[in-house]
């Protein structure tokens, strides 16, 4: 089996081939699928549907050979009365035998399909009369394929898709337009799985093994699935263990028996519930125009509509009849009101039902109709309360439950096609007494009343609309099955005539009576059912019950069955009359003779034969004779009980004899009739089956081969009709020769040039003269017949002096064959004319083309090399040439760019903002306009300047093109750039020097007044050492000068390091880690004062700073603490840090002595400026630490009181990672 594509067969027969052409229309070309047409062909006819299909599709069409191979993405067509077969991917064609032809091709080529393709075999089948494919799709089904079918409502003829639905294996079906899409989804969807539908229905069950899963569920459930059709059940079945990937039925079963939700999601699949609203649409125009305003013409406004919706499923259809309905009243103004009952089987189908929750709105609808029928909400529609409360939804079997009663309108559509014979039947009865007398019934598309045309007539035979007719009896709902017969007629159905015709009935009975003496008399039909009485006659006959039986031997006592059974057997045998007299009959609780007369009479408005009795009681004489016999019998009360016993048995047996003959008798009759009947029938049968599909057979290729003709003739007429209008639109000269050279046809134009009339048709061309330079057409004609060779030359009409070109081409037929030649005569004047022209323009051309090659030559040298990008636009701002030097910015080559529009070169290459608004003021305005502007691309940022020049028109008024010259100036930008940042360094350089001077200026200044004290002291000590005696004390006095000389020395050289410290790596510290440290130089200080220290880093811990720094920072504001504490209280010294606003602060803060801020002023924080005078300290710490802070941005605030102490304010900035 071929596993790489899918093979759809069509079959088609009468108004097949038309609705093929829609077919094909609307699939489009798929490498997966090969397509195969079998239609109803007549023996000896070849179809032409190979070449008529052709402009329908794109598909190659082949015309089907013997042994020709499948290949996908092609159409094949049966053209021959043939029988197709496909074996190896092949066809295998055989001949019909012409004498039996009661071959079903379609269903033939179907079983050989799906033996051969198994699931990829897709069955469509088409318009058509009768049966053919219908049992073919069961093979298609049985192994897995699709079956689709054209809608019964657009086919032309209905036959074939209404068989195949009945059969009940359709997969879908639906106008021929929708099925192609189907195929194309159904095989995208699907490919992937064919694997696993194969080998689940490699094995396809048979049906008794799936008699136990049926027998299951109808045992486990209200569903009595004996009353489905069994094949229904089998595939649904054998579907859902397909889900399951089960093969065996023994296991699904016991796969039933174990879980009981299982039995509930199968019993869910064999509910089928699809409905949509206003499905079929066509049926509710029908209802709106016919059915509501048949059934309102009897009906009083006060008496509300009941409407019974049998087998609603989630209720679209319900809800679609309550909007039918509403819109009627609304639309005629009327108050009437309706009530619908909509029942169905399965609760989940009633719950959505009963919700009125919907995906999508009824397309039926106008906008104003849905907004007034439903709303939205959460992504769903709601049906609206107004209309919801109008429809009341039941629970219901419709095969078990009584059915709703006093009902106008029932339908039931589509629930039919599921059910058996029986259950049908059934559902017809139930229907029939549950409508009102001319009730409307409306069945699915796929329905018919059937067999019950006596129950139901048609209202609307197409859409399947039915009337209930003349209300029957209760009893016959009761018993479930009444019949009539074509001749009989009931007592009420007579007394339901109109009055007139009742009366003049009567009259022609009353004559017959007359005749014999008007007696009690009955009028039995050929049914022998009572149609009418005359006299006293409720003393023999007895109606029993309020709806009782008509048949006359159900009214009467055994006595009287007998003879009434005898009677009318010897009327029906020999015909005449019967008489019988002296019968005991028991009326009244006594003993009386009665006469009995059979006789047969005509029915004069029917010509229906009636057979009449009449009842003849005894005379009184004869009552008298009874009553002496009676007392006779008294005086002899003496005899013995035994002879009395034998009296009363021998006339018992002398009934019963007579009964069993008359059985007997009857049985025998009936048999020989029967027997009779039915060889009559079967032969009768078989002739008319025989007939029937003669003519059905001879009746499909008529149809085929007609529709076949009348298009062969439209593409005939068509082609003609192009023929002529393009000869006569040419203006060409035609002349048809036979192949003795005799014109057969010719154009208007070659009548004045040959001097030919129309009636010289027939005629040899040389018999007539012409106006040409050359008078060898007779010898260039047979030279072409000789050669069957094309000629062509140039000829000159001296007359007019126009120029032709002549050919002379063969005739061929579609069979190749050469009937003749055609002569072709085409004005060429113009022509020639024009080629003169071309000719001079041409060499001018030459001229021009010579001077601008050189012209652009030049002009493509110089844009080669020039580095600017020239580009020229048009009004549009397409771009229309662009220099190489845009090549070398972009990498692309001017053939990328050339056509593009201006903003998707902006987009895509120049980024430039301002480009299409300064190329739009240019086509404004007429002026230059010159700017720079930059290009921020993924790469480097470059920079252009741009010139944009008008280009105008050739009258110097209009601007015609935009000019542009753009030059990269990125180079020249950047080195603007580095000068910029040159002289901006040099300036900061600048500042740098002149602070830097400003403080050396200050520092040397600061340095020589320290330095001058201890210098002089030492010149004044060194002076004093050789002059005093106490030498000892001056060289004490001398060191402590020279260490005050060191002391102020490494000061000055601390400030120096503070100032061009070089050490910044910074890095995380723990503020108590590096306080430790420098703590640990100044315990012995610490504990000589007795200070008190307190430290809190808890909500700042950490800082990430240069380590030498912050060790600086705090040991100098330690040391200035132990130098300036104040001497009459204990040291107390307290840190703590903080973040501030994106900023460290280290606040340090102590009782000692304090300063004088507005003394010291802007000297606190330069070197060697001291805060006391009893202090030892050089004046330099508050310098270095300010020094070091400001460094990294930071800075430093103090807050003091003389004799209260000092608090500092470090503002610390962190260096980055």
């Amino acid at each position: 089996m071929p596993e790489d594509f899918y093979v759809v067969g069509i079959g088609a027969s009468a108004g097949g081939l038309e609705a093929f052409e829609s077919f094909i229309a609307h699939l489009p070309v798929d490498p997966q699928l090969a397509l195969i047409l079998i239609r109803h062909l007549a023996p000896q006819h070849k179809s032409l549907s190979d070449k008529l299909l052709q402009k329908h599709t794109a598909y190659p069409i082949y015309a089907i050979e013997d042994g020709m191979v499948i290949a996908p993405g092609n159409l094949y067509v049966l053209t021959k009365s043939h029988k197709l077969e496909l074996r190896n991917n092949q066809f295998q064609v055989t001949k019909t035998n012409g004498k039996k032809r009661k071959l079903y091709p379609i269903d033939y080529f179907f079983g050989s399909l799906a033996e051969s393709y198994g699931p990829r075999a897709i069955a469509v089948l088409l318009s058509g009369a009768g049966t053919d494919g219908s049992f073919g799709i069961e093979a298609i089904t049985n192994k897995g394929g699709q079956v689709l079918v054209q809608s019964p409502e657009e086919a032309e003829v209905d036959g074939m898709p209404s068989a195949a639905l009945a059969s009940g294996f359709a997969t879908f079906t639906a106008p021929v337009a929708v099925l192609g899409k189907w195929i194309l989804d159904w095989v995208h969807r699907h490919d992937d799985k064919i694997q696993e539908q194969k080998q689940l229905t490699a094995q396809p069950q048979r049906p008794h093994e799936l008699e136990g899963i049926i027998q299951f569920i109808s045992a486990n459930s209200e569903l009595n699935l004996k009353e489905y059709k069994p094949n229904t059940l089998y595939r649904r079945i054998g579907k859902r263990m397909g889900e399951l990937q089960m093969v065996q039925p023994a296991l699904y079963l016991e796969l039933l028996q174990k879980r009981p939700e299982e039995v509930q999601r199968l019993k869910q699949s064999l509910l089928i519930g699809f409905t949509d609203f206003f499905r079929d649409a066509e049926v509710f125009e029908a209802v709106t125009k016919e059915v509501i305003p048949y059934l309102l013409k009897n009906q009083t406004e006060a008496d509300p509509l009941r409407v019974w919706c049998a087998g609603c499923s989630t209720g679209e259809e319900a809800y679609t009849l309550a909007i039918l309905l509403n819109e009627f009243f609304e639309g005629k103004g009327m108050e009437g009101s309706f009530t619908i009952f909509a029942s169905d089987i399965n609760e989940d189908s009633l719950k959505t039902a009963t919700e009125g929750k919907y995906q999508a709105l009824p397309g039926y609808l106008t906008p104003e109709q849905a907004g007034k029928y439903f709303y939205e909400q959460g992504g769903w529609f709601y049906v609206r309360r107004e209309i919801r409360k109008k429809l009341v939804f039941a629970r219901h079997n419709l095969l078990k439950n009584p059915p709703f009663i006093n009902i106008d309108l029932v339908t039931c559509r589509n629930v039919l096609i599921y059910l058996n014979t029986a259950a049908q039947k059934k559902l017809f009865m139930k229907f029939h007494f549950a409508l009102k007398p001319g009730g409307v019934m409306i069945l699915g598309s796929n329905e018919s009343n059937g067999a019950y045309k006596k129950l139901f007539r048609p209202l609307n035979k197409k859409w399947k609309i039915y009337i209930n007719n003349v209300k029957q009896e209760k009893f016959s709902y009761i018993s479930g099955y009444l019949d009539y017969s074509t001749s009989s007629t009931s007592v009420v159905s007579m007394k339901r005539k109109s009055q007139a015709d009742n009366t003049a009935q009567k009259l022609e009975y009353y004559e017959q009576v007359l005749l014999d003496h008007i007696p009690p008399s009955i009028f039995l039909n050929a049914d022998q059912e009572v149609v009418y009485t005359q006299g006293k006659v409720d003393d023999y006959i007895k109606f029993r019950g309020k709806q009782p039986s008509l048949q006359v031997l159900d009214l009467l006592d055994d006595t009287l069955k007998v003879i009434f059974r005898s009677g009318m057997r010897k009327l029906e045998k020999d015909g005449g009359e019967a008489f019988y007299s002296d019968i005991v009959y028991a009326s009244k609780d006594e003993q009386r003779l009665l006469s009995l007369r059979f006789q047969k009479i005509k029915d004069t408005d029917t010509d229906h034969p009636l057979m009449l009795v009449q009842f003849f009681p005894q005379p009184p004489a004869s009552r008298v004779t009874m009553a002496k016999a009676a007392a006779a019998a008294e005086d002899n009360s003496k005899k013995t009980d035994a002879g009395n016993a034998l009296d009363e048995l021998e006339r018992e047996l002398n009934f019963a004899r007579l009964e069993l003959q008359q059985t007997s008798e009857e049985l025998e009759l009936t048999n020989e009739k029967l027997q009779t009947a039915n060889e009559e029938l079967l032969s009768a049968n078989e002739e008319l089956q025989s007939m029937n599909e003669e003519l059905q057979s001879a009746n499909e290729e008529l149809s085929t081969l007609n529709s076949e003709l009348n298009e062969s003739l439209l593409n005939l007429h068509e082609t003609h009709n192009d023929l002529s209008n393009l000869i006569n639109a040419a203006e060409i000269g035609v002349i048809f020769l036979d192949e003795q050279l005799r014109i057969r046809k010719f154009t208007p134009l070659t009548k004045a040039l040959f001097n030919i009339q129309e009636a010289d048709s027939g005629r040899y061309l040389k018999d007539f003269t012409n106006n040409f330079n050359y008078s060898a057409f007779e010898q260039d004609a047979h030279k072409v017949l000789e050669l069957l060779s094309p000629l062509e030359k140039e000829v000159l009409d001296l007359q007019s002096g126009t120029t032709y070109l002549m050919r002379i081409l063969p005739y061929k037929t579609q069979e190749n064959k050469v009937g003749g030649v055609v002569l072709l005569l085409v004005d060429i004047s113009g022509l020639k004319h024009i080629q003169d022209q071309i000719l001079r323009l041409n060499d001018e051309l030459k001229d021009k083309a010579g001077e601008l090659e050189r012209a652009e030559s030049s002009w493509r040298s110089l844009m080669t090399h020039l580095p600017d990008v020239v580009a020229r636009y048009d009004r549009n701002l397409n771009l229309m040439y662009i220099s190489d030097a845009f090549f070398r910015d972009t990498g692309q080559s001017a053939d990328y760019w050339v056509g593009k529009h201006a903003e998707d070169i902006a987009i895509e290459a120049t980024r430039d903002k301002n480009w299409i608004e300064n190329m739009l003021r240019v086509l404004r305005t007429g002026e230059k306009v010159t700017y720079t502007t930059e290009s921020a691309g993924d790469g480097e940022k470059q920079y252009y300047h741009v010139v944009l020049a008008p280009e105008l028109d050739k009258w110097g008024e209009k601007v015609q093109n935009v000019l542009v010259i753009s030059r990269n100036i990125t180079e020249l930008i950047k080195y603007e750039q580095q000068l910029q940042e040159k002289i901006a360094e040099l300036e900061h350089q600048e500042g740098e020097l002149i602070r830097i001077n400003q403080y050396l200026d200050t520092f040397v200044y600061t340095a020589a007044h320290d330095l001058r004290s201890p210098v002089a002291n030492l010149k004044l000590l060194l002076s004093l050492f050789e002059k005093t005696a106490n030498k000892e004390r001056t060289m004490q006095e001398l060191h402590r000068s020279v260490s005050k000389l060191d002391h102020t020395l490494i000061g000055l050289v601390e400030v120096i390091e503070a100032q061009h410290s070089s050490n910044t790596v910074a890095r995380e510290l723990y503020f108590e880690e590096v306080w430790k440290r420098i703590c640990s130089d100044f315990r012995s200080q610490i504990e000589e004062v007795d200070a008190q220290v307190i430290v809190d880093f808890s909500q700042q811990p950490q800082i990430y700073y240069v380590e030498a720094f912050l060790e600086s920072i705090f040991r100098n504001m330690l040391s200035n603490a132990l130098k300036y504490r104040d001497p009459e209280r204990k040291l107390k010294l307290a840190l703590t840090t903080e973040q501030v606003q994106g900023i460290i602060l280290l606040k340090v803060k102590d009782n000692g002595s304090g300063m004088d801020l507005k003394r010291l002023g802007n000297d606190l924080f330069k070197p060697f400026s001291r805060l006391t005078k009893e202090g030892e300290g050089k004046g330099i710490g508050l310098h270095i630490v300010k020094n070091m802070i400001e460094k990294n941005g930071g800075r430093i605030e103090v807050d003091s009181i003389p004799d209260f102490g000092t608090s500092f304010y470090c503002y610390l900035q962190e260096y980055t990672y």
